[in-house]
């Protein structure tokens, strides 16, 4: 009798479309961080037993590419254009929990220091700095990795909603 149908609550509907928007940029964006940006850093410094680990392929890999099919090629019918400001503000939210966190002293890891205050090496702006430059991308600040991630975020949400739209409205070939 209390049963929520959640396939007859539109709220409820709704709800899950801004999840899965927001989920699917979130793990695509850490797809193409440590494929693209963190790994061969990694792999350069001699960190190649954790890239290759069961649980690092799993959830920086298989995981995010399954989850992206899944998003664009099963369930793209339901989302609108202006969807797309959903994965792009999140990130911002993320960034907000992070200095909650810190302020609180949230205990991430069991790192010594300051690096246990943040669940990513690269968000601990004590110790890298905010425009600090390196020797590698591995060694770059805060402010540069919070700029890089936000060009990432933008870039892939619209072209997940140009692909949800080129999917949505296929032309029409000759046959």
């Amino acid at each position: 009798k209390n049963f929520v149908n959640p396939y007859k609550n539109k709220r409820l509907i709704r709800l899950t479309e801004v999840l899965q928007i927001i989920s699917s940029v979130a793990i695509t964006l850490t797809f193409v961080v440590f494929n693209f940006l963190l790994m061969p850093g990694l792999i350069a410094r001699g960190d190649i037993y954790y890239v290759f680990t069961f649980t690092s392929v799993i959830f920086h890999f298989v995981s995010p590419l399954i989850h992206v099919i899944t998003f664009l090629f099963l369930d793209s019918h339901f989302y609108k254009a202006t969807d797309g400001y959903y994965g792009v503000i999140f990130p911002f939210y993320y960034l907000f929990f992070v200095f909650f966190c810190n302020f609180n002293k949230v205990e991430f890891t069991k790192d010594t220091g300051n690096a246990k205050y943040f669940h990513y090496f690269f968000m601990n702006y004590y110790d890298n700095g905010f425009f600090k430059t390196g020797d590698s991308i591995l060694n770059l600040g805060f402010g540069y990795w919070l700029i890089i991630l936000t060009i990432l975020t933008i870039i892939i949400t619209f072209t997940f909603f140009k692909i949800i739209k080129k999917i949505s409205n296929p032309t029409k070939t000759n046959c």
